[in-house]
């Protein structure tokens, strides 16, 4: 079996092997290529000759498939399966359905040696400009995430010496911008709270949303014994997810196993009283001994789901001219409701279910106030016990 070996003159200096694998169906020479680093000195190629040896050792072994055989589509089922076990339902579905809807329609078909940075990039500007439904622009974070699956595929084939080099390394994926988030008005949540009264389980779910800013999963998943009526609190430990058409709705502990633990006001600890009572009245009514979801779906022993949730909410505000609110939006309105209020973010960002406040100021750091000068100059008193006046005299200060 044949081989070369190609030193290239580049700033850090390596040498290209190249071992011939025969040839295709369709009669085209097939080669496997690996890359070493080394100098083209007497020494860089000894080194270079013992690679390229082990490396016609390894193809007339056959623990090498040839790049020409494994396609885009290929590479990324293999990593799939690779990866699965490490991976959530939710992660591997997400995953899959970029593959199937931004990856293999475009370059799936093409040999995984032959796929460059150029054309990776020109997959990126395709997306961006009509890679969403109907053809509509895709949000620059979706592409950011298709480019985190390319580029780890691709470097698992590299680590399966099937090919030399990573073409993702030198693609240029898009920053990431951030949609700027548009809060509703604090009149029309109140509107919003004030005619769900007429249908007490939407009046405490809406409550309980617009005064934690919990996820929508979570608050589908909050039962009975979550709620400290004594201590007036919510513990938030779990989600429903959707998994996709194999998983369906499952529950899902909180990222970690943590749970944490919101403070409940008057008006949400009465609806959500008022609630319990009439559905105990009706678990009682059908022979049930306990309840377990407080906000129940079709069946009285399931949750609701996530996007029954949301259709729930779009039916209110369609029927009341809330038009243009979407259900996450209420948990924009507390986090910029509270932080314009002067809560520090530090409890804004733990009643979000954060840990840091890291994703608090990247979406909502320019709600909150600018308050640079009442600070320095409180803490500037502190430090102060004289000031002098214009013909050099001192006056004591007594700072409040």
């Amino acid at each position: 079996m044949r081989g070369s070996i190609r030193h290239r003159a580049v700033a850090w200096r390596i040498q290209n092997l190249q071992v011939y694998a025969g040839t295709d169906q369709n009669g085209r020479k097939q080669r496997v290529t690996r890359t070493v680093p080394g100098p083209d000195t007497k020494k860089g190629r000894a080194v270079a000759e013992h690679e390229l040896a082990r490396l016609v050792l390894e193809v007339e072994a056959g623990q090498i498939k040839v790049a020409h055989r494994l396609t885009v589509a290929e590479l990324l089922e293999r990593w799939q399966r690779a990866r699965a076990a490490d991976w959530s339902v939710k992660t591997a579905n997400e995953t899959a359905g970029m593959i199937r809807r931004y990856i293999a329609p475009h370059i799936g078909t093409r040999p995984i040696d032959k796929v460059r940075p150029v054309e990776i990039d020109a997959l990126y500007a395709l997306l961006l400009e009509r890679g969403g439904t109907d053809g509509r622009p895709l949000a620059s974070a979706t592409v950011r995430r298709t480019h985190t699956v390319i580029h780890s595929a691709f470097a698992q084939a590299v680590v399966w010496d099937l090919i030399p080099t990573n073409p993702a390394d030198r693609a240029k994926p898009p920053k990431v911008i951030q949609p700027e988030v548009e809060p509703p008005a604090v009149d029309l949540m109140q509107r919003a709270l004030e005619v769900a009264r007429e249908d007490i389980r939407l009046y405490a779910f809406l409550w309980l949303a617009a005064t934690t800013g919990a996820r929508r999963g979570s608050l589908c998943a909050v039962q009975w014994p979550d709620l400290d009526f004594e201590r007036r609190t919510v513990t938030f430990s779990r989600a429903l997810v959707d998994g996709g058409p194999n998983v369906g709705i499952h529950v899902k502990s909180n990222k970690g196993g943590k749970a944490y633990t919101a403070a409940l006001d008057d008006e949400t600890t009465a609806a959500l009283l008022e609630l319990k009572k009439l559905e105990r009245e009706r678990w009682f009514a059908a022979g049930e001994p306990t309840m377990q979801w407080v906000f129940v779906g079709t069946s009285q022993a399931s949750p609701i789901r996530p996007d029954s949730a949301s259709r729930w909410w779009r039916q209110h505000a369609d029927a009341h001219g809330l038009e243009g609110v979407r259900f996450h939006d209420i948990r924009h309105f507390v986090a910029t409701q509270m932080l314009g209020d002067g809560v520090d973010p530090v409890t804004v960002a733990k009643r979000l279910g954060w840990s840091s406040t890291n994703m608090l100021f990247t979406r909502y750091g320019h709600f909150i106030p600018e308050r640079d000068r009442e600070a320095v100059d409180r803490h500037a008193a502190k430090l102060r016990t004289i000031a002098p006046t214009a013909d050099g005299a001192v006056v004591e200060l007594h700072p409040d």
